[in-house]
């Protein structure tokens, strides 16, 4: 029998397991590193969607706030420089004259039934998400 595992096959895996509805949990850090914020101290409902064409849905209190891409990578970390599997999505805001994407990187800490994501920035949040059923 004959096994091999490549790059690709990670990736592939990676993205596979990042498809699908993601309900948010909790948000820990920022500039002090002791900011925590959830649904309950916030009162806001998140979700994320993933689709196998890389189009993620971000949806705020039951309303798609952005339609955009995503993409996965393996890389650096600016904060550790160690590699990790990474999740880049490019958020789109439309101005009056224009649309600016601005590239929001995580690194992906666990794809489980639940999902955490890093903000590869020294004053960053970590994420934490649930897998929705349905």
């Amino acid at each position: 029998m004959i096994m091999s595992c490549s790059k690709d096959n990670e990736e592939l895996s990676v993205e596979r397991k990042i498809i699908g509805k993601w309900n948010w949990l909790e948000s820990n850090g920022g500039m002090t590193g002791n900011s925590h914020y959830t649904p309950e101290n916030t009162g806001d409902e998140r979700k994320m969607i993933f689709l196998k064409d890389k189009t993620v849905y971000i949806i705020l209190n039951g309303d798609t706030i952005h339609t955009t891409n995503y993409f996965t990578s393996r890389e650096n970390s600016i904060l550790l420089g160690d590699e990790f599997d990474f999740l880049t999505i490019n958020y789109k805001y439309e101005l009056p004259d224009t649309i600016i994407y601005i590239p929001i990187r995580y690194m992906i800490r666990e794809i489980t039934d639940e999902l955490k994501l890093d903000e590869d920035v020294y004053d960053g949040y970590g994420h934490r998400y649930e897998r929705l059923k349905n």
